[in-house]
């Protein structure tokens, strides 16, 4: 009798290697979204922070240089917020890439389980099978012998 081994393992072994690998650069990618949100979020409460001091110095009369070093720096906040905004919209695309890439990995390896689970299913029904045929053989050559 022949033993239920499934050809394809080495693949499904395989793929779900690669859905693992998915998944934790998945996770990587979150964590790196996550961190550069946060920066995004600190950028712009400088920027409120040094606007709110810039309009106090200016009510309190400061003077033209302080002004334009209130808005130098507020200049640069401005263009570190539109660099760090872009870095956050490449996160989330790197992010739902390997969301995509995660959920085709997955399809993948299903399908190849189904495979799996089939091929049992039919080893199974062979073996049923044999197990009939021996017993009705065995029952046919008792019946003969009492004849």
């Amino acid at each position: 009798m022949g033993t239920n081994r499934f050809t394809l393992e080495p693949v499904l072994s395989h793929r779900k290697f690669l859905e693992e690998l998915l998944q934790k650069e998945l996770a990587v990618c979150g964590r790196l979204l996550t961190k550069r949100k946060k920066k995004l979020e600190i950028l712009v409460k400088k920027k409120d922070e040094l606007l709110r001091e810039l309009q106090h110095k200016q009510r309190e009369s400061a003077t033209i240089s302080e002004t334009l070093l209130y808005i130098g720096f507020v200049e640069q906040l401005y263009e570190d917020i539109k660099k760090q905004k872009a870095d956050v919209f490449e996160s989330e695309n790197q992010l739902e890439k390997k969301r995509v890439d995660l959920t085709e990995a997955l399809k993948k390896r299903k399908a190849l389980e189904k495979l799996r689970e089939k091929a049992s299913q039919t080893f199974r029904e062979e073996m049923l099978k044999n197990d009939l045929d021996v017993l009705n053989e065995v029952a046919i050559s008792r019946f003969n012998m009492r004849m």
